[in-house]
């Protein structure tokens, strides 16, 4: 009987915390090394399904199923999405489908560590692969009676070329970024990480081979821009300068640039002056602490005094180098987090990152060592639950407090945005309150408007922070508008998101011209961590006969169980949707983001629901935070009651 083999990358369910968001801007290199490894002898599909709803997912491999054929179909499990590639499983093994004779198979991370499990509580998986994949999966289709668990004692020595399994893609997107690797495997040891479970042998490729890869890239696809995705790219120093000089001899070598990952004390400036002729434009360097008590019990062997010395020659030959922390591994204080954030401002990083929280991952040391303390047991991983974060000695939200004090080095940038036509009176006690707002020496703070029809405004405006437009809306205080007046509003606010992606900004303040804040409303935020969290503020609209806040719990307008009332009680709560006073962290806009009403959501013409719909669709978690609720001028009256209670205007 004739064999299809099936190549599945599963699609992306965002990890709903929030903290942990998994972008991508590169094809899948696993799938793709098994693909060029069996596909001249197998017929072999590749699926990228990452941006695939779970539906979609599971009519493109069904459109893949050849009758009167063997169907193959292996995924890649990892741990944070093991139930999207088991549900999927599930239903290919269901009776609509008995007709067409399918193999599972599943191999990555998560298939390496909890095998056992799998074999136990999942007989809808045929095959399970432990390690890697290319000469496994050759065997469970070649083999006459290949066993369920395969494992490999000897993983293959030639590493195939990404390259060389694209053509087996159906509608593969490039990205204008290829992923490349040097190698295979690590060799540290640090007791978070689950590399050498699934590559257990470290090897390097070649460097004439690499160099042939990122040629055919360059020649035929027109790709200059690369990501080594290696855990251990800088151990073989001899191989990676013969990279370098090679690709110095492309005809074509000017424009190709590349990033890496590399462990901070593997350096030297020979090499660097090496890789930065190449085309090294940015690395990342884990330190994962600034403690040494903490970077021993990681395991991570690092010479830290050589770490900053390379550190400050990478910045000299201009390379951006990106530094990497974890915030919250087990044993961390207070004075830990301090010894972290002086290290950074000792080593002057073009930049930084750090992980408010731990992932805890199966077959990772502190993973065992936690399954011994009885914090954690593998039954955990039979639940739908994503992977947990280590808060055995501090709350999520301590951890997040570390994280802000870790952010302390850098000013943080905020700018203030609206889109305004207001009446002036009502703007001015407006810009009063914003120039009241108490602004700690670590946040840096500017503002930014789009005035339509609206020339008295601008007097009043610093140069440099507004622009005017103009537009039929007009201020009546009615707060009756048209869809046309919706779409308006929400193109400016994505034209005033690219303002701030242009400035640098780290956070918008959306604060609607009307409102009033407390002076403690913008620390009050962003010290609460979270990337979306607004202020309250209530509201007695026309058509209410009681007051009623700015967030809600879900759809259009509607609170669990009708209690509303909840958020009147000083605190932080998630919610549904928010808005008109809502700190919001950039990067949010680079996951497709926006405030552009949704076609198939009547309610998404209001531009802040459409908002948050896309940030739920993300898995982002939204907030309002209740402490210093903000006071709505909507009406005239309710202006002129507010200046006389404020005697007659002076600052409240």
């Amino acid at each position: 009987m004739e064999k299809k083999l099936i190549l599945v990358y599963p699609p992306h369910i965002p990890d709903p915390s929030g903290l942990y968001g998994q972008g991508r801007e590169w094809f899948p290199l696993g799938i793709a090394s098994i693909a060029a490894y069996v596909g001249k002898e197998i017929q072999t599909v590749c699926l990228d399904l990452f941006n695939y709803t779970m539906e979609n997912a599971k009519a493109e491999i069904i459109r893949e199923l050849d009758e009167n054929t063997i169907n193959y179909v292996g995924f890649t499990l990892m741990t944070e999405q093991r139930h999207v590639v088991l549900d999927l499983i599930d239903d290919l093994k269901g009776p609509l489908l008995e007709d067409y004779n399918i193999k599972t198979i599943v191999g990555g991370p998560h298939a390496s560590t909890m095998y056992n499990q799998l074999m136990e509580n999942y007989p809808e998986i045929d095959y399970i692969v432990i390690g890697e994949g290319e000469k496994a999966v050759k065997y469970i289709i070649t083999d006459p009676n290949p066993s369920r668990l395969v494992k490999i004692d000897e993983p293959i020595d030639i590493i195939p070329s990404s390259y060389d399994g694209i053509d087996y893609f159906k509608n593969l997107n490039l990205f204008d970024t290829a992923p490349i690797i040097l190698s295979r495997g690590c060799t540290d040891h640090c007791t978070f990480c689950m590399t050498n479970k699934t590559f257990r042998k470290y090897r390097v490729r070649p460097a004439d081979e690499v160099y042939k890869e990122i040629e055919n890239y360059v020649k035929q696809e027109g790709i200059y821009k690369f990501k080594f995705h290696d855990d251990s790219a800088t151990a073989d120093k001899a191989n990676l300068i013969a990279l370098c000089r090679l690709l110095k001899t492309l005809s074509t070598f000017d424009g190709v640039t590349f990033e890496m990952t590399a462990r901070a004390d593997q350096l030297d400036e020979e090499l660097i002056i090496e890789l930065k002729h190449a085309g090294l434009v940015k690395i990342a360097l884990g330190i994962e602490s600034g403690s040494e008590k903490l970077r021993k019990a990681m395991n991570k062997k690092l010479d830290i005094n050589k770490a900053l010395e390379n550190i400050r020659l990478l910045k000299a030959h201009g390379i951006h180098v990106h530094l990497l922390f974890i915030i919250g591994y087990p044993g961390e204080t207070e004075e830990t987090i301090e010894e972290t954030r002086q290290f950074i401002i000792e080593a002057e990083p073009s930049s930084f990152s750090n992980l408010p929280g731990l992932m805890i991952l199966p077959g990772t040391p502190i993973y065992n060592k936690l399954v011994r303390e009885k914090w954690i047991d593998d039954r955990y991983w039979l639940k739908r639950s994503p992977p947990p974060y280590y808060t055995k000695e501090h709350s999520q939200s301590k951890l997040l407090a570390f994280s802000d004090i870790i952010r302390k080095k850098y000013k943080a940038k905020i700018v203030i945005m609206a889109v305004v036509n207001q009446d002036i009176e009502v703007f001015k006690a407006y810009l009063e309150s914003l120039k009241d707002l108490e602004i700690p020496p670590y946040i840096e703070v500017s503002w930014m408007f789009a005035l339509h029809n609206s020339p008295e405004l601008a007097k009043l405006l610093p140069e440099g922070s507004y622009y005017e437009v103009n537009n039929r809306l007009s201020h009546d205080f009615s707060h009756t508008w048209d869809y046309d007046k919706f779409a308006f509003i929400a193109d400016e606010k994505n034209k005033l998101v690219n303002i701030a992606k242009e400035a640098k900004a780290d956070y918008i303040f959306w604060v609607d011209s009307d409102l009033i804040l407390h002076p403690k409303t913008l620390t009050q935020l962003f010290h609460s961590g979270a990337p979306i969290v607004s202020t309250v503020f209530w509201t007695k609209w026309p058509a209410c006969d009681q007051e009623m806040p700015n967030c809600w719990d879900a759809d259009h307008y509607s609170f669990n169980g009708g209690d509303f009332e909840r958020y009147r009680k000083p605190g932080f709560y998630q919610v549904g949707g928010t808005g008109a006073a809502i700190l919001v962290y950039v990067g949010i806009y680079d996951r497709n983001v926006n405030y552009t009403p949704i076609p198939n959501v009547s309610y998404s013409v209001w531009e802040d629901r459409a908002f948050c719909i896309r940030a739920a669709a993300k898995g982002l978690p939204i907030y309002c935070d209740t402490l210093y609720p903000a006071t709505h001028l909507y009406t005239k009256e309710l202006y002129d009651l507010w200046y006389n209670n404020n005697k007659r205007g002076e600052k409240v």
